[in-house]
């Protein structure tokens, strides 16, 4: 049955290229020519059988539409293949209506242009409307032909009978199997179309926070915030220049594959920002976009996480140096395309000061970053430095969070 699964779902699987009637219509017609094509195979017995000599003839041909049909409709010839279908079924209608007459039932199959194809087939309106004037046309001229004059064949009633069974059953079959077709297809489209989107929800979301993402779609424009309390880290590879000039391309970017995929995983754990990457060095913050009054609480847990994540990496052989600094920032997202969160402000600047003035394997802090961890971790005073672009300022190093009693 799996098998026969797999088989039904290639041999309906739409090619690529075809515009959005024509693949809806595409599985519909890999079932339904088929069945018409051994519909007339059966009906050439059937009439040779009864004696009808010239409408056995009219079902070879039927057939032989059918089957050419089905080759040509699967090599993309869809509008084409739907079009001459059409006539097929109004004229075959219509020869075996007045060679029989209307109580074999033949004449339903006309009621199925006007249903089957202006919903399944085509997207051009002049097509939709020429399948549904035709085969009204030629339904109601048939009725009333037949009003007046006999059938050109009188069979026997019981005869006429079980063909108008075999009809009604065949006028129901056709489009309740064209009607699950395409509602398969549908359906199809839809968990396609959804799990694409999803896709480009999560790649924006990977690109840009949830709530700006969000924003971005709604409302189309720059954006830009100022918050007047955040904290902002930076942190890089200690030695990393000297690593790359002797490593090969692939070990480079193996290394900051291997050190920015434990810092991603830090940052989800904590509920950080990650900002960006700057060659080796990484840049998160906290308290952006959504503000919190343990930004630089948190972002220093972090970072003490991190420092010991980081020996634990190539036999403990790196070492980051990190800076961090708190106060106001403005974050936004500029430009049209290849969109990105960012924050500017002298907050940032002092930070990367901050990690660039530093020392291997310490976070240094600032003035304005211990004042909000001092009651809370462990704080070693460095001193004043003199910090290129800011002058002389106080730092000091965060050591840990202070032992429990």
């Amino acid at each position: 049955m799996a098998k026969l699964s797999k088989w039904l779902r290639d041999y309906t699987a739409v090619p690529d290229g075809l515009t959005r009637g024509d693949a809806r219509w595409y599985p519909a017609g890999c079932y339904v020519y088929p069945f018409g094509g051994l519909y007339h195979f059966f009906f050439i017995f059937v009439f040779w059988g009864l004696g009808v000599g010239y409408l056995a003839w009219l079902n070879v041909v039927s057939s032989a539409v059918y089957l050419i049909g089905t080759w040509l409709h699967r090599r993309g010839y869809i509008t084409t293949v739907a079009m001459v279908a059409a006539v097929e079924i109004a004229v075959h209608a219509v020869v075996v209506s007045l060679g029989i007459g209307w109580g074999a039932g033949f004449h339903y199959y006309m009621l199925l242009l006007p249903i089957v194809y202006p919903v399944g087939m085509s997207e051009r309106p002049a097509v939709k409307l020429a399948v549904v004037l035709g085969s009204a046309l030629a339904y109601v001229s048939t009725f009333l032909h037949l009003q007046s004059s006999p059938p050109w064949t009188q069979l026997s009633p019981s005869v006429v009978s079980v063909l108008a069974a075999l009809n009604v059953a065949g006028f129901f079959v056709m489009p309740a199997t064209i009607a699950w077709v395409i509602g398969t297809f549908v359906q199809r489209s839809d968990e396609a179309l959804a799990a694409q989107h999803q896709r480009s929800e999560d790649l924006l979301h990977n690109i840009l926070p949830v709530p700006i993402a969000d924003r971005l779609k709604t409302e189309g424009a720059t954006i830009a915030d100022g918050f007047d309390s955040a904290s902002v880290l930076f942190a890089d590879i200690v030695d990393f220049t000297v690593f790359s000039s002797k490593a090969t391309a692939r070990e480079v970017v193996e290394l900051l594959n291997e050190v920015f995929s434990k810092v991603d995983g830090l940052v989800d754990q904590y509920g950080l920002e990650k900002i960006k990457t700057i060659g080796d060095a990484y840049m998160v913050a906290a308290g952006v976009p959504d503000p919190r009054p343990d930004h630089a609480e948190t972002l220093a847990k972090f970072a003490l996480d991190l420092r010991a994540a980081m020996r634990t990496l190539r036999d403990g052989s790196l070492e980051l140096r990190i800076g961090i600094h708190s106060g106001p920032v403005v974050a936004g997202v500029l430009g049209t395309r290849k969109f990105s969160y960012d924050l500017w402000g002298d907050t940032v600047n002092t930070a990367s000061r901050m990690e660039s003035h530093g020392t291997a394997g310490q976070i240094q802090v600032s003035e304005q970053t211990h004042t909000l961890l001092a009651s809370t971790f462990d704080l070693e005073e460095r001193g004043v430095i003199d910090v290129k672009g800011k002058g002389p300022m106080k730092t000091w190093y965060l050591r840990s969070l202070p032992s429990p009693d």
